[in-house]
Parts: C-alpha cells; structure tokens; sequence
C-alpha cells in the first residue's frame, strides 16, 4: 500500500444514487457501494498514484476509514 499523505478538506453531501438506494435500505449492497467511497480532486488523484477503486485510507480527528478511490471530473 502506497503510504503517501496528502491534507485535504472533507465536505459531505448526499448524491442522487445515495437518496435513491436509502429507499431501498440502508443495510442493502447497493446503499454500501453508494455511499462508501472518497471523490478526490483529480490532480490529488493523480498525485497519489490512486487507481479507480483503490482503497485509500482517511484519516481524521475522529478515526481512520479505508474508501474506494473515484476520481472527482
């Protein structure tokens, strides 16, 4: 695993796919996919060396989460 750091601001938001698929419920596969991955700026991604689904690691304050990467368009 590539251990590189970068400091970034997290923000929160709901996408359409999470508001759809939390009507389904919120212990099915489909609301998991949707709503545990990282969206990173794509110069970040790059920068990281991160692939599509890479697994990152975030950490915070609070705890340490492991994310599926997607790259922000």
């Amino acid at each position: 695993m590539n251990r590189v750091g970068v400091k970034v601001t997290l923000t929160s938001g709901r996408t359409l796919l999470q508001g759809r698929t939390l009507e389904v419920g919120k212990m099915t596969d489909a609301y998991r996919d949707a709503v545990s991955y990282i969206e990173i700026d794509s110069t970040v991604f790059d920068a990281l060396g991160a692939e599509p689904g890479d697994l990152v690691e975030v950490e915070t304050m609070f705890g340490t989460i492991d994310l599926k990467a997607k790259k922000s368009r």
